[in-house]
């Protein structure tokens, strides 16, 4: 390798509240059932498991599986769209961030943008891009959009 070579390309994936202000190479990608784009929704939890979660009906475990099991099901019917979703970010060199309504922090992790995160990773990894994981975003709140009020709730979709 000679000294003028470039640093090879990266593919960056990150998380953030819904309301982040994104950085001038940000792809914001709102994961969200509720107000989501095309690839949101498709990246998106049902209602039905996030009520479940929410209501205590099931717990981390069981719908990180079911999660796991839904993007399962739609990457083999959508396989196209999340690999369009990563060649976009890539060829942009935009870092990928993932958000949603989801209040974390050191003490509550539980959030599917998360298990996102992980699950284009994967994906990005078996078509031979290189991938960082940039993990939670400082917030940088939008002026004048304030985050939803949902309880006391640890985890809020």
């Amino acid at each position: 390798m000679t000294g003028t070579e470039e640093a090879a390309q990266v593919l960056r994936i990150a998380t953030a509240r819904i309301d982040h202000r994104p950085a001038a190479n940000e792809r914001v990608l709102n994961t969200t059932v509720k107000s989501g784009d095309a690839y949101g929704k498709l990246m998106a939890p049902t209602w039905s498991m996030v009520l479940a979660f929410r209501e205590k009906r099931i717990d981390w475990a069981t719908y990180s599986e079911k999660y796991h099991d839904l993007l399962r099901k739609r990457y083999v019917q959508h396989a196209g769209a999340f690999h369009e979703l990563l060649r976009d970010a890539f060829r942009n060199d935009d870092c990928l961030v993932l958000t949603c309504y989801c209040v974390v922090g050191p003490d509550c992790d539980e959030c599917h943008r998360f298990l996102m995160a992980d699950i284009l990773e994967k994906i990005a990894r078996s078509e031979g891009y290189e991938v960082s994981q940039e993990g939670e975003l400082a917030r940088r709140a939008t002026p004048g959009v304030l985050p939803l009020p949902f309880g006391n709730a640890a985890v809020v979709f």
